[in-house]
């Protein structure tokens, strides 16, 4: 069975793995490093599978940008799956917030999880463009 055909790595902690003269690398930083001859700390997923390291899904991004595109870590308990939208039990409403610059903001408070989620998707657009994950 040749081997041409099989992808190279393994999967850990979400991320391809490959490794290099004994050293494990994060694929993703080798792709990068191949395709533009640097080497780079930061590389965000666009569509935020880990594993996907197609060229147009990455980019290059600092901390804050790569932290902002993360999906909706939502539970099943969650009395909205939307993302930012949460309900206040005391006050009866459900309340929009986002972090900005390791602070968190509160957007106001919504008769219904739909409006606090445009809330959300309209302040995460506005502050982080092309990192912005709204879903």
């Amino acid at each position: 069975m040749p081997f041409d055909d099989a992808p190279a790595g393994c999967i850990a902690d979400g991320y391809v793995k490959v490794s290099i003269d004994g050293t494990q690398f994060k694929a993703h930083h080798v792709i990068w490093c191949m395709m533009t001859g640097e080497w780079i700390d930061f590389i965000d997923h666009e569509d935020v599978d880990g594993t996907n390291n197609r060229w147009r899904n990455l980019r290059r991004s600092t901390v804050a940008e790569n932290n902002r595109n993360v999906g909706n870590k939502k539970t099943e308990r969650s009395a909205s799956p939307l993302k930012g939208a949460y309900f206040d039990k005391r006050r009866g409403l459900w309340h929009s917030r986002i972090m900005v610059n390791r602070k968190l903001q509160i957007l106001g408070y919504f008769n219904s999880a739909e409006e606090a989620h445009a809330a959300y998707t309209a302040a995460a657009n506005l502050l982080h463009g092309a990192f912005a994950r709204t879903t």
